[in-house]
């Protein structure tokens, strides 16, 4: 099923109550069948909220909880529900959040995610809805939105992220172009999550200013990866402290930024690079960091932890 919390509207219609029946008897089938290995992922909901009662479709499994292998929902709360990046997601997370969070735990997917916000320093781009050439995804300022909201997701609690979609069909949403031209979001998406380790856990930062780049980090066995994302146009300037841990060691940073940000009249996609960037570690365990307007950066780090990461509390 996709987005039962559509209604109908746009997508698949199914009551709450009948999808917590066709997953128990989906389940049933594909156990007698030999599939047991095959898990059932849902309930694939358009948004974290709508209006709050996108929940009942999670409230609504009860027992029929035991054939879900994960819980998954869709993000396009940005730009249309909310606006804002992390700070959106902040506000909506909780309904999905809690909801899941009275049953045992399970994996948390997001099957489609990426912002319809189409304004960013005062200039409106075209909707990737709307079209399938040029369009605010061709754009570093979009690029770096979505990157923002996947550290904002991470630091909530989802396990796997899938942005939507791959190639421009129809619509205009891709990693790259109808021609195969790669978008800033492929260099950017690939600044990042080709860094973090399978099985990673999410350290929060204990301090977040939303007039700072947003930040995240993520921790397994002895490697460490932060990364930030500046959605300001303003370079930004951070500091980060790590607690918990010594012997830090950097092993690389990259930044992402646009050799330049191009006018959306002119329909030109932005072009961008990701480049090795010099990273020194201040007494104190801490880092000075300096990005530039809309841009990202990742920090990967040998470090031995004072407590075992799976012990203490590394901040």
């Amino acid at each position: 099923m996709n987005e039962p919390d559509s209604d109908g509207s746009w997508s698949t219609r199914i009551t709450p109550a009948d999808y917590a029946k066709l997953v128990e008897l989906t389940r049933d089938r594909l156990d007698k069948k030999g599939f047991k290995g095959v898990g059932i992922v849902g309930p694939g909901l358009a948004h974290l909220n709508w209006d709050n009662h996108n929940s009942q479709w999670v409230e609504a499994m009860g027992k029929s909880v035991a054939g879900l292998a994960a819980w998954s929902t869709h993000c396009w709360d940005d730009g249309d529900l909310c606006r804002e990046g992390a700070s959106c997601i902040d506000r909506q997370w909780p309904e999905f959040g809690e909801s899941i969070g009275k049953y045992p735990a399970r994996p948390v997917w997001i099957t489609e995610y990426g912002s319809k916000e189409v304004n960013y320093s005062g200039k409106t781009y075209p909707h990737p809805d709307e079209t399938s050439a040029y369009s605010c995804s061709q754009s570093m300022p979009y690029a770096v939105r979505v990157c923002e909201l996947s550290l904002s997701l991470l630091n909530k609690g989802a396990n796997v992220l899938f942005y939507w979609h791959a190639e421009d069909m129809g619509k205009s949403w891709g990693y790259v172009d109808a021609t195969g031209k790669r978008k800033p979001i492929y260099y950017v998406l690939s600044n990042l999550y080709p860094k973090i380790p399978s099985g990673a856990r999410v350290v929060k930062p204990s301090v977040q200013s939303k007039s700072d780049a947003y930040g995240a980090a993520f921790i397994h066995r002895k490697r460490l990866v932060i990364a930030m994302a500046n959605g300001h146009p303003a370079p930004a300037r951070q500091q980060v402290h790590l607690k918990g841990c010594r012997g830090v060691q950097v092993v690389r940073a990259d930044a992402c930024a646009a050799e330049r940000i191009n006018e959306p009249s002119e329909e030109k996609t932005d072009i961008c690079r990701v480049t090795p960037q010099e990273v020194k570690l201040l007494p104190g365990n801490r880092f000075d960091l300096a990005l530039s307007g809309y841009s990202t950066l990742t920090i990967v780090c040998e470090v031995t932890f004072e407590q075992s990461p799976g012990d203490g509390n590394p901040k």
